[in-house]
């Protein structure tokens, strides 16, 4: 049922509750811009251990049945970080279906081939989208990503990772190539060019692995 077209009564009795629109419209979590405003918590899954989970290096792997809340879970996860908590010293990256094409093409779309350094150049194509954001909202991050301690490194990885933001976040030459570096040594330079920036973590959020069309049957 399109919120356009709410009956009256359903109308008043979502008001009565609190709520701004209709939390059944929509089947899919990712499009639901208000979850907070009625997230239920499962039980054992709750705001305590989201921010257990934040604060960890450690990897996680959430498992549920299809419609469960997996990406309910990612977003109330994204909720605490960067862009959405706009003081928090999280940045959170969702990979999920762009993330996984992109990985796929730089492959050749044979999902065999797909090798760690696909997956960093689909994450960190993200992840400078996502700082790019930053660094219009909030000044402190500009000015960070344009010192001489960052502005270097950050030019060499948006000339390789995403070049038609290279101009947008940084005027800088280039540190040099990153071709001599593997995907942990990467992604380790890219967290220190956020911590140098004042963000304390990098959160990737993957999402979506099991309803892509080359992965959801294996």
């Amino acid at each position: 049922m399109s919120e356009t077209a709410l009956p009256e009564t359903l109308s008043r009795w979502l008001a009565g509750r609190g709520l701004r629109g209709n939390p059944f419209d929509r089947w899919n979590a990712e499009y639901e811009k208000e979850l907070s405003e009625y997230f239920v918590d499962l039980a054992g899954f709750d705001e305590r251990l989201r921010l257990e989970l934040l604060r960890s290096t450690v990897p996680c792997v959430v498992f549920a049945q299809r419609g469960c809340g997996k990406t309910a879970q990612r977003q109330m996860l994204a909720a605490h970080c960067r862009p959405l908590a706009k003081n928090s010293s999280w940045l959170a990256v969702p990979y999920t279906y762009g993330g996984f094409e992109r990985a796929l093409r730089s492959a050749g779309d044979d999902v065999q081939q797909v090798r760690p350094l696909h997956h960093a150049d689909a994450l960190l194509n993200l992840a400078l989208k996502a700082l790019s954001r930053e660094s219009k909202q909030d000044r402190k991050v500009k000015k960070a990503l344009e010192s001489p301690d960052i502005a270097p490194g950050l030019a060499a990885y948006a000339a390789r990772f995403a070049p038609h933001l290279a101009d947008a976040l940084s005027t800088s030459e280039s540190k040099g190539p990153l071709d001599v570096l593997d995907s942990v040594e990467i992604l380790q330079g890219f967290s220190g060019l956020l911590q140098g920036v004042g963000l304390d973590l990098c959160v990737v959020l993957v999402d979506g692995l099991d309803e892509f069309l080359p992965t959801g049957d294996d």
